[in-house]
């Protein structure tokens, strides 16, 4: 077991976010020898990027891939950005849409599931209540919430809260590969 981190949670951010960048690079030119042809890759920071940034990459991509990180931070910040309304749009045009982790969370109908574990803060954004609404995700995915990083270990957890869900609500569970 690892001790916890010293660093900021400021720090910690810029530290993932600088991992994404190099990752990106890294993925771009795999993907571009693999298929011949040069593959953009293009990192947003929906907490970050001004609204017309989002709104001009997006507009272009043909893939958005939503990564990790506290589900809370995420889905704040890709409401209050528009971030969300866009990749809702963009998926509706035909769009394809990945989520990792926490991308995947807001991808379903609520972020509910980002509760059951505990792993993520959702203090993590002061002065947010999260109530119904708030929860309320994009809904990619119509009636359907995920729970990523999922083992057997969770399976009584995952039964425990899905009968709180309405009869016509489905989880999925997304076990780690």
């Amino acid at each position: 077991s690892r001790a916890p981190s010293s660093r900021s949670p400021g720090e910690l951010r810029r530290r993932r976010w600088a991992d994404a960048r190099k990752k990106a690079r890294l993925l771009e030119a795999e993907l571009s020898a693999l298929i011949d042809s040069h593959v953009d890759i293009d990192c947003l920071c929906c907490a970050r990027d001004d609204s017309d940034r989002v709104r001009t990459s997006l507009q272009g991509a043909s893939c958005v891939w939503v990564t990790g990180g506290n589900t809370f931070y995420l889905w704040h910040h890709m409401r209050s950005s528009g971030c969300a309304d866009l990749v809702q749009q963009r998926v509706a045009e035909g769009v394809l849409y990945v989520g990792q982790s926490a991308g995947s969370i807001v991808a379903g109908e609520s972020i509910e599931t980002a509760f059951w574990k505990g792993w993520d803060d959702p203090d993590v954004v002061p002065g947010v209540e999260w109530s119904a609404e708030t929860l309320d995700a994009m809904g990619l995915a119509p009636d359907h919430l995920f729970f990523p990083h999922y083992s057997p270990e969770f399976e009584p957890l995952v039964q425990r809260e899905r009968v709180k869900l309405p009869p016509t609500t489905a989880v999925v569970a997304l076990a780690d590969a």
